[in-house]
This record gives C-alpha cells, structure tokens and sequence, in this order.
C-alpha cells in the first residue's frame, strides 16, 4: 500500500510504522491480571515497591477506595475495593499502578513502542522481585487516540477523514447530516487472544472543545496461563502491531496529511 494511502476495506496485513507530529493519542495503557494476593494491600509492599521504582516514577498519589456499584437495580452495593497503589514520574505523564489483583503501565506522553516496552521491562524486574508471579488471567494492551480537525464539524464530514468500511451507516450521505453523535463496537480474534474496538463520531454533547472521532482498541488475551516474561512481552509486542494496523488502516490520505506523518527515527 502507498505511503498515505487508506484503503477502503480493512486486512491483516502489516501497516508501515510512522510516528505523527500532530499525533492523536491520548493514552496507551498496558496491563497484566493475576489471582489477588493479599500482600500487596499491606503498606510494607507499597513501601518496598515505592523505594525499587522511585527514582523513574518518584510521586507517589494518596491511596482511596474504589466502590462496587450494582449493576442490577435493588442489588447491595459490593464492598469498597482497595484502590491501586499508584505512583507518577516526575513529568506526571507516566503511572505505574499496582493492586492486589493488577499491574499496570499508563503513559499520556506515548512516543514509540521500544521505549514503552523498556519502561514495561523495568516495571516487571521490580515486581519479579517484590512479588513472584505463578499464574496471569489478563494481558492487554490498549491505544485510545481522539482524532480532532478543523473540518470535522459533523458527522458528515467523518468520510473526509475516516475509512468509510469504519464508519459504516454514518458514510452514507443521506443520514450523516442529521447524526449527532454514533458510537459502535466490534471484537476480532487475533493470534493469542482478541480486538476489542470502540470508534464513533463524538458531537458537542460529548466533548466540549469541538467534535471529535474516537478509535479506542484494546488488544488482550484473557485466559488463565502459567507466568512467562518473554512469553507476556512477546505477546505485548504483537497486540502492538494489531492495534497500529487496524488504526492506520482506519485513516484517510487527508487526515494522514494532516498528522504529518514522519520517519520513525526520524
């Protein structure tokens, strides 16, 4: 496929890596489950992992509860969950996050996924060492981007910018004038576990600082398995090339030319 170049149907295949100067991520959050382990609400674990990443992530937040609400009307409300230790690098771009129950690595500042995955690394030797891991339910890897224009003012304009295999009902010319806002879901399989993708035109009610377009994809594998670093980092890395393909194949020639794609090393 051309540099650029949006196809309008989607595949598997490998998209090329670029990294855009008016980039739309928001956030990329990474993170691994496992059976609770108890320890970690004692505050001496906090202490111990606090003191092993405190010099990348040294700004510690103040710890709350997180309550179980019903889903079902008339259900009793579950009890307070303990909220996550959690702990910020100096700019406040980058949260390491532990619970009883999960790890994870949150960034707002993302720039390419071999720094991301150093920092990831370096997160798993300290909680290697503070907590040894026997068995994992949950991977997953997750890329939220807002995609923003000064021509996208409504729904009828997603076409200009977005793949109309994506956008599905709302491309058609004569029902996108009179949508205010549309939001859709799909999962796909993918080797070692599952897509999961949340992409929808958001109007005004939704995000005050103008319309905008979601591509929320969060890539994960949810089945119990023993604990493997290489196996859970390889894993990883292939939710990465999922979530970048699908994206990149979601894109228009004029939005790419709009985000001024560069080089990756560049």
């Amino acid at each position: 496929m051309p540099e650029g170049a949006a196809s309008s149907s989607f595949t598997m295949e490998d998209q090329e890596r670029v990294r855009f100067q008016n980039d739309p991520l928001q956030t990329v959050v990474w993170q691994l489950r496992f059976p609770p382990n108890w320890s970690i609400d004692d505050p001496s674990f906090a202490a111990r992992f606090q003191a092993s990443i405190g010099e990348e992530y040294p700004r510690a937040e103040p710890r709350g509860t997180q309550i179980s609400l019903p889903l079902v009307e008339g259900a009793s409300v579950g009890a307070p969950e303990p909220a996550p230790w959690q702990f910020r690098d100096q700019t406040g771009h980058w949260v390491a996050a532990v619970r009883r129950d999960f790890l994870s690595l949150e960034t707002t500042k993302y720039t390419r996924f071999e720094d991301f995955k150093n920092r990831l690394e370096r997160l798993l030797d300290v909680m290697e060492r503070e907590l040894p891991l026997r068995f994992v339910s949950r991977v997953g890897l997750r890329y939220i981007d807002r995609i923003r224009h000064p021509s996208l003012t409504s729904a009828a304009d997603s076409s200009r910018f977005l793949n109309p295999a994506l956008l599905g009902l709302i491309a058609g010319d004569q029902i996108a004038p009179y949508v205010l806002d549309a939001m859709q879901q799909l999962r796909l399989s993918i080797d070692q576990g599952q897509l999961q993708i949340r992409h929808g035109y958001l109007g005004l009610e939704w995000d005050p600082q103008g319309p905008s377009y979601l591509i929320d994809i969060d890539a994960s594998h949810e089945e119990d398995m023993p604990w493997d670093r290489q196996s859970c980092l390889g894993m990883t890395e292939d939710f990465k090339r999922h979530c970048w393909n699908f994206f990149r194949q979601s894109l228009t020639d004029d939005l790419v030319t709009h985000l001024d794609p560069k080089p990756l090393d560049d």
